[in-house]
Formats: structure tokens, C-alpha cells, sequence
């Protein structure tokens, strides 16, 4: 039934999401996935994740974590879910920060906090749900140090697959090879771990 809600669990450290978004996960992050007719739907369950949401404004994009919900729909964002607080950084465009009202018990009564690019908000999540985000600017420098796990990814852009196997062979021990080589004349896009190659190998496969 193309109506039913579509549900993934997503472990790689990049996708390509249904909408054409994509997630990048910090190392041991985990997402759950739900796209439904009015609305996409992500779970942050642990860790962090940075976002980059196509833009859709009849489908807003949320994102929940640790009781609270971002909504976006067209923007850039990360979301970690720390101990006791969602620290939520956006990097591009404006997005909504609230505590989820399924998840508040009580429910809250305060309205969304909207954030916009260069801002940090933080959401106390282990004392009283009513508490407002606390935000305030964030520096460039401040914003490169909350993306250093990024560091070690590999960014292709219609590269042939050829030259992005052999960048990931030259910094693996773990080296990638072709049973065929027409193989490596296929396009690929997006931002592998530089130190996954299984991981790249699965994320290909399950693309072409």
C-alpha cells in the first residue's frame, strides 16, 4: 500500500534520504526513518547527525530527540542528543525548536523557538519541560569544531566510481576491487567515512 507510512533504520554514516535530503551520522549515531503523505519524520536515537533538508514546504521535516522536536523545510542543521540536553546547531536557513508534544508529560505550553543560521540552541531535557531552548550565536570557529567529525569523510560529486574507489583504497588497508570493470564507470555522489570502505561497498550496492 503506497499510502502506508515508510519506516528505515538508518546506521550508514551518509544517506540519501527518500526526499532527496541527507543525513550525515556522527560515528555511533543511530536514525529511525518515517515518511508519511504530510510530513517527514526522523528519530535521532543517540549521537548526533547533521541534516540538509530538500526543500518541501507542504512536507515539513522533523526531526526527535530526547523529547524534543526541529522542524525544518528547506535548511541545514545538527542535532546531538547529549545527557540531559538536544544541542541543536543550524548552519543554513531557520528552523523551530520545541519540546515534542507527544513526548511531554505534561505537555508543554510554550511556543516553538525559532533559530536561525549561525545560532546554538540548547534544550534542557533532564529537569523541567517547560524550560525555553537557551540560544545564542554561534562563531564559525565554534561551528567547524561541532563539525570535526566530518573530517574524515570523502565528498564525491558525479565522480566515476573508479576514482572514488581508488581515494579509498590509497588512506585503507582494506583495498576495493572490481569483478567487472565497467563497474567503475558509474556515477557517485554524496560523503563516505574515508575509514569504512565495508561501509562504502554496502552503501553502493544497495544504490545501484
Amino acid at each position: 500500500n503506497t499510502a502506508e507510512a515508510k519506516r528505515e533504520l538508518i546506521v550508514e554514516s551518509v544517506r540519501r534520504l527518500p526526499d532527496g535530503s541527507i543525513v550525515e551520522l556522527k560515528p555511533g549515531a543511530e536514525i529511525q526513518v518515517r515518511y508519511e503523505a504530510g510530513q517527514r519524520r526522523v528519530e535521532l536515537a543517540k549521537g548526533g547527525a547533521l541534516f540538509r533538508v530538500a526543500k518541501n514546504p507542504a512536507r515539513p521535516f522533523r526531526v526527535r530527540a530526547g523529547g524534543v522536536e526541529v522542524v525544518a523545510v528547506g535548511t541545514a542543521f545538527t542535532v546531538q542528543l547529549a545527557t540531559g540536553a538536544v544541542e541543536v546547531v543550524v548552519t543554513e536557513g531557520r528552523v523551530s525548536v520545541a519540546h515534542d508534544q507527544a513526548a511531554a508529560i505534561p505537555a508543554s505550553k510554550l511556543p516553538p523557538t525559532f533559530v536561525d543560521a549561525g545560532n546554538l540552541a540548547v534544550v534542557d531535557i533532564a529537569q523541567n519541560v517547560d524550560s525555553q531552548p537557551m540560544v545564542r550565536p554561534i562563531s564559525d570557529r565554534e561551528i567547524e569544531r561541532s563539525l570535526a567529525w566530518r573530517e574524515s569523510l570523502l565528498e564525491f560529486q558525479g565522480t566515476g566510481l573508479a576514482d572514488a574507489v581508488a581515494l579509498m583504497n590509497r588512506v585503507n588497508r582494506v583495498q576495493i576491487s572490481f569483478e567487472d570493470e565497467s563497474i567503475g564507470r558509474l556515477r557517485v555522489s554524496g560523503a563516505f567515512r574515508a575509514d569504512n570502505p565495508e561501509g562504502f561497498v554496502r552503501i553502493i550496492e544497495s544504490t545501484f
